[in-house]
């Protein structure tokens, strides 16, 4: 099936947003993706719901956050589909939505606040969590803590809940779910995780799973197309719509402008 005939079927536009999964330090949602995911959705926009078909490492939780909020603003509802793939920030994005749509293989990790410790490190919010909780056990052994790491730890904490009260009706909730009860997004997300966000979570029947799993194969095997193995590392991020015409935002590098241009129109036409 077409994507302009699920689209038809479903009474929604059906856009994909995909990083790269083999370079996550430079495929992520940040402030330039949204920016580019706002501009193809003012271009595309057909119907008054979105389902969004999700792949990618994760993020800036305010870039998440402010993904939301365009999706909501221009639609009147949003759900969302993880073929694969799905962490971290785009948890939180899939989170504002009404549903989530999995397949057997989907790997949805929990939204974890991190942060920068005095010595450049980063540090995920649970694993200072769980040090506090058995300090009394460990404190023998542990190096003295900064105070500057320690205000930075709850500064995180507070900034979290913050964004997640802004964002969803039910904030509190999902911000004490993920602080309190993940003890690491490294740990997939089940079922009973969803539910206990108040989120619906559904598994794709097998023939709609195959009509969205032979789009986002089409989709990346085109893109693929035009970019050798050296420059694939160069496109930290592209975003799709499920038109009949395919536009594609490609973050571009000045010495690869030439080679991306020219598979573009290849696509194009």
């Amino acid at each position: 099936m077409r994507i302009k005939e699920l689209e038809e079927k479903f009474d929604r536009d059906i856009l994909v947003l995909y990083n790269d999964l083999s370079h996550p330090e430079e495929s992520i949602i940040d402030n330039d993706l949204v920016e580019h995911f706002y501009k193809l959705i003012q271009e595309n926009k057909k119907h008054n719901r979105l389902r969004l078909i999700i792949q990618t490492s994760g993020g800036n939780l305010a870039s998440g956050a402010r993904l939301v909020r365009i999706l909501r603003q221009i639609y009147n509802s949003y759900d969302s589909v993880v073929i694969n793939r799905c962490n971290s920030t785009g948890t939180f994005v899939i989170l504002g939505g009404e549903k989530v749509w999995l397949s057997p293989q989907s790997i949805i990790t929990p939204t974890e606040p991190q942060y920068v410790l005095s010595s450049g490190e980063k540090i995920s919010v649970s694993v200072v969590r769980n040090l506090l909780i058995n300090f009394e056990q460990i404190k023998e052994i542990v190096s003295p803590v900064a105070w500057q790491d320690l205000g930075n730890y709850y500064a995180t904490i507070q900034y979290f809940r913050e964004l997640c009260q802004q964002v969803y009706e039910k904030g509190d909730l999902i911000a004490d779910y993920m602080l309190n009860q993940v003890n690491s997004h490294q740990y997939p997300m089940g079922l009973s995780d969803f539910e206990a966000c108040h989120i619906k979570a559904e598994f794709l029947a097998s023939k709609e799973l195959d009509d969205y799993q032979l789009y986002h194969n089409q989709i990346i095997n085109q893109q693929g197309k035009f970019l050798t193995h050296d420059n694939r590392i160069e496109v930290n991020t592209t975003v799709l719509s499920g038109r009949e015409t395919e536009y594609t935002y490609i973050k571009k590098y000045d010495q690869n402008k030439k080679l991306y241009q020219e598979g573009y129109q290849k696509i194009k036409n």
